[in-house]
């Protein structure tokens, strides 16, 4: 396996990344890997936590003859620009920006440029394939279909059903925090409507900055039309236990796409951080699940399908 640090433009910013390549000269596959939502880093960390996703897959995945570019978000790891003033549709252009270089690397005569996107880079890899038909494919992990109102309602409810299960002394502490403050719910509720009133890039909420222009443009986001239209193969795969984006949510996908050329997997007790628990689900599992190993049936999905030569 070799790895280099590449930089590429990206409008006025400089992206950073890594090409993680086999050791070899031999012409190879290459995906481009597009981040979730969050001030993530190459490896869908933060500095709050380390998910170490795209690095796992990028590994392995180099070591069954496929290569990879994994990049830092605008504004986050070594990537000039702002995170907090950037639109989805920003990054949609950084990841249209991230296709253009590797198309100028020389990875051999044959190479393919396949797109992966987890979460909401399952969204933004199909607009990306939409705007360059020399994308090979997409591989869309953890996709959704509904709105991000619907989602993060979803979420809100999830969490206050989870803080109602937790005992002891914690969960007693946290009821109680939640009931002076306001419960998720009710703080969903309030978060959309000062996002949906506000016209600025970027606003305070409580004791945090938030993106605002981003939440602005995915609430307008058309989810079918995110999809349809795409000419180039794709793989959906979804998470049994995730509790972020229904993975039922894929056989929505597959109706707006080419049935044809596209195949869909339900990985039994995934999460929405790539990784299997056999728990009920529970987001005050996710700092334990953070340290097990990417799932390797999903690694195993991904590598046949790219290798199988779809969109070649």
């Amino acid at each position: 396996m070799i790895e280099k640090e590449v930089s590429f433009p990206a409008g006025e910013n400089t992206l950073a990344g890594t090409v993680c390549l086999p050791d070899g000269d031999e012409s190879v596959p290459v995906i481009l890997f597009v981040h979730g939502s969050g001030p993530l880093d190459r490896n869908e960390n933060t500095q709050s936590g380390k998910l170490d996703v795209f690095n796992q897959i990028a590994h392995y995945l180099a070591e069954h003859g496929i290569g990879s570019l994994r990049y830092d978000k605008r504004g986050c790891g070594q990537s000039t620009g702002s995170y907090l003033t950037a639109g989805h549709l920003d990054l949609v252009n950084d990841a249209q920006a991230a296709v253009a270089f590797l198309l100028e690397e020389d990875f051999g005569e044959k190479a393919e440029i396949h797109v992966l996107g987890h979460s909401e880079g399952s969204v933004i890899a199909p607009q990306v394939a939409r705007n360059d038909s020399r994308v090979a494919s997409v591989l869309l992990l953890c996709p959704f279909s509904k709105s991000l109102k619907q989602i993060l309602q979803a979420q809100a409810f999830k969490v206050q059903a989870d803080v109602s299960g937790l005992g002891g002394f914690k969960g007693s502490f946290i009821r109680l925090a939640m009931k002076i403050q306001g419960g998720p719910m009710s703080s969903h509720r309030k978060l959309v409507q000062k996002l949906e009133n506000s016209t600025k890039p970027c606003i305070r909420y409580g004791f945090k900055k938030l993106n605002a222009k981003w939440f602005r443009e995915l609430f307008a986001l058309n989810m079918k039309d995110a999809y349809m239209n795409l000419s180039c193969p794709a793989l959906l795969v979804g998470g049994q236990k995730d509790i972020q984006c229904d993975p039922e949510d894929v056989y929505q996908i597959r109706t707006w796409l080419d049935k044809e050329s596209t195949e869909v997997h339900v990985i039994a007790d995934m999460t929405h951080l790539l990784r299997r628990d056999h728990r009920e689900p529970s987001f005050f599992h996710y700092p334990g699940l953070m340290k097990e190993p990417i799932d390797g049936e999903l690694l195993h999905i991904i590598q046949r399908w790219v290798i199988a030569g779809h969109g070649s």
